[in-house]
């Protein structure tokens, strides 16, 4: 069954949707500058879920 949601790359653009998602989950949340550095490192990535222009959720991962 299709229900419209997809599983793309995260992008710099994605960081003032992810904020209010991480905000909630997490009690010392990420800055936008924290999200948007690693978005933009060689060294991260960052996948979102997203239906039509809504991101429902994200995994962000970085090699240490």
């Amino acid at each position: 069954m299709d229900d419209g949601w997809s599983i793309r790359s995260a992008h710099r653009a994605d960081v003032a949707a992810l904020l209010p998602i991480e905000r909630r989950c997490f009690g010392d949340p990420w800055s936008p500058a924290a999200f948007a550095d690693l978005l933009e490192s060689s060294h991260g990535f960052g996948l979102v879920a997203a239906q039509a222009a809504v991101v429902g959720g994200y995994l962000i991962a970085r090699a240490v």
